[in-house]
This record gives C-alpha cells, structure tokens and sequence, in this order.
C-alpha cells in the first residue's frame, strides 16, 4: 500500500498496473479510488469488477468467472458428471471454483461434487487432500491452485497416481510458465487454461508480439507480460480518443474501447470495467516446436458464453 501510494503521491503516475494478488489488489485499488487514479489490477478475483468496483478500477485481463465459466463449458462438452474440486481459500481461489461449479450445475443439474478441498494459500502437503480426492472417486478434477501451489499440488498428484485415474482441468495451468517449471511432470492429455497464450492465436499481431519481446528478453511472454502489454494498449487508445493526456477524460473515454490485442480482440465493457473477451482452453501437450509443454486443440469460447450478463456483475462500478 505504501508503494501505491507512493507512486501516486510521489510519482505522479497516470495509471497503477497490477497487482496480481486477489487480497493486496483489492486494497491497492480502493486507495486509487480515493487518490483518483486509474488502477488496472491483474489479479482474477470476481469482487474486483463488483462491489469493490469504481469509476477508477478497470481490468483488461480475464476475469475468474470468464476462464471458471468458460471451463464449465468445456466439461460439459465432455459429459463429466462427478466432480472434486481444490483451490486456495482466499478471494481468487474461492472466485474460480464458485464460478466454475455454479454454472457448470446451470449447464447440467445432474453433475455432482462428493469433494471440495480449501487448503491454505502456501500448502506444502497435498497428501491428505489428495487422498480424499481418491476415495470421493471423481471423473474429473477441477484445481483452481495457482502458480507454486499448483505446481506442487501436480507433482504431488502425479505421484498418487492421479493423471491416470481421473481427467483434470486446471484453471490458469496453461502459462508456459508453470508448465515449464512441471517438465516432464505436467499432466500431459489433461486440460487447462491461460489467460495468455504466446501460440495463440496463430495472427500476425501475437506473432509480432512474440518476436518482439523475445528480441528484448530472450523469453517467451507469459501472461503477464501479456496483459501488461493489452493493458498499455487499451490506456493508450483511451487517450487517443479523450483527445488529451488528462486521466478523467481517459476514465470518461474507457468505456467502449475495443482493440486488437495480441490475445484477440477486447472490449472493455462499460457497465463493469471488465475486458469483454474470449477464453481459451486446451489439451497440455510436449511440443516439437517449443522446449517445453504447451496446449494444443484450443477451444475457443466466447465471451457470450464466458462472461456474465451486465445485470449480474459491475454493482460498484455503476455508483
């Protein structure tokens, strides 16, 4: 907090990117809102485009609700019907299972969850989870874990035998980043979802995006470097169109905005400050072309089907 404040008091900044954290970004943007600066937070928890909402919170990446939803499609597709779910209890991980589950029962009033895990934020030891996961017997996993967690949760999984029992779906387990931390321990043919994906779309504006940062980092971009860059996108055009570098005629200006991203085509929604976009779902698999795991056969799904319906979603940004 100190640091956004900082920034804002200090710096002058005309915008805060970040933070990626669902409980410090939710503090950061609250004290925009009172500092009035416009506040792009990456983190993917649901309240950040409802209640906590303001004229000053805008979210260019994926939502947990767009990736959870677009999941629940996907299942669906697949005719799975018992589910165990695990996920970190803070605000995020809360976030991608309720979304998941309650559309996913939308969908299909049939499916059921004998098991539903809530574990620490910073669990070293799935054992006990996993184990219950085994007696539940489940057709399918749904790990709402993100980043070190998820990545121990896999190995860990891995070694009770659980990629070859039941299909998993892991919410955000598409980065390149987790999956070349996993190696040879990703569960390959099961599926997953990134809010980024450096080998989708197959267009020349990803491409250029690549290239690009490959020539000044000698990595491929992640998620992250992806959102930052749409997110520098979308300010930009704000103030193109507000016709001045004033930040409340860019706020007035933000609404509506639609440009290509490397990612796809997004539209920030004005009834709740949320980047209106398509999600994307694959099969991790080991890679020709790349030193490690990417997806393969993604799905595609859109907006009209990932994201909620202005009625149910922005209450605070419409204050």
């Amino acid at each position: 907090m100190r640091t956004a404040r900082r920034l804002i008091l200090r710096d002058k900044v005309f915008a805060l990117l970040g933070p990626l954290h669902g409980g410090a970004a939710i503090a950061v943007l609250q004290e925009s809102k009172k500092l009035k600066t416009m506040n792009f937070p990456w983190a993917a928890t649901e309240e950040i485009n409802t209640k906590f909402c303001s004229r000053y919170t805008w979210r260019v990446g994926s939502s947990a609700q767009q990736t959870s939803r677009a999941g629940a499609v996907i299942a669906h597709r697949l005719g799975l019907k018992k589910w165990a779910t695990i996920s970190s209890d803070f605000s995020y991980g809360r976030s991608v299972v309720r979304q998941f589950w309650n559309y996913l029962k939308e969908r299909d009033p049939g499916a059921k969850r004998p098991y539903a895990a809530w574990p620490k934020l910073g669990e070293n030891d799935y054992s006990a989870y996993i184990n219950k996961m085994q007696k539940a017997k489940p057709d399918a996993i749904y790990v709402g874990l993100f980043g070190a967690d998820l990545i121990k949760f896999m190995k860990q999984a891995r070694s009770f035998g659980m990629y070859e029992k039941v299909k998993i779906f892991t919410d955000f387990g598409g980065n390149h980043v987790l999956l070349k931390a996993l190696g040879d321990q990703a569960p390959f043919g099961h599926w997953a979802s990134s809010r980024y994906l450096h080998n989708y779309p197959v267009s020349a504006n990803n491409k250029r995006f690549v290239d690009n940062f490959r020539k000044a980092y000698n990595v491929y971009p992640d998620m992250m470097a992806g959102e930052a860059y749409s997110t520098v996108q979308v300010i930009a055009e704000s103030i193109r169109r507000a016709g001045a570098v004033d930040k409340e005629k860019a706020i007035d200006a933000m609404g509506g905005v639609a440009f290509n991203a490397p990612e796809g085509w997004i539209i920030m929604r004005p009834s709740d400050h949320q980047g209106w976009q398509s999600s994307f779902w694959g099969v991790i698999s080991k890679s020709k072309k790349y030193p490690f795991p990417i997806l393969s056969n993604i799905q595609v799904i859109s907006p009209v089907e990932g994201s909620h319906p202005d009625e149910n979603t922005g209450q605070g940004c419409r204050k």
